[in-house]
């Protein structure tokens, strides 16, 4: 017996009672980061980096604009956010993200992070031809 393609495709999204549905080929981020400043200003020289449900971390994708971030495609489970930037206190966050009612792509997350300044304080090296 021969199964059609278009079976196939059926038969991975839904139930059997559904109509049939087919699954796109396009790609949803799991989680969109901002990271912005505590203006509102968009950091450009953040680092961010995932986890999902507590494996290895990954670099979240730059795209488009300074401080924009795709962290996963089409990843679900407990993603953790890190960011990291010169100048800034690290910021970390969790969510979770599911998937749409076909199982076929994610319902992403947007997420904005708000560095804060860094408190710790910078000290200049003091040479002997510096006063006490």
């Amino acid at each position: 017996m021969r199964i059609g393609w278009a079976w196939l495709l059926w038969a991975g999204c839904g139930e059997p009672s559904d109509p049939p549905q087919a699954c796109t080929d396009l790609a949803a981020a799991s989680v969109s980061l901002t990271v912005v400043d505590a203006a509102g200003d968009p950091v450009a020289d953040a680092v961010a980096e995932w986890s999902v449900d507590g494996g290895p971390w990954s670099a979240c994708d730059a795209v488009f604009e300074p401080g924009s971030f795709a962290c996963g495609w089409e990843v679900s489970g407990t993603l953790s956010i890190a960011v990291t930037a010169d100048g800034y206190a690290d910021w970390a966050d969790e969510v979770v993200i599911g998937m749409d009612a076909e199982g076929c792509h994610v319902i992403g997350a947007v997420v904005t992070a708000v560095l804060e300044a860094s408190t710790v304080p910078t000290t200049t090296p003091t040479t002997s031809a510096d006063p006490p």
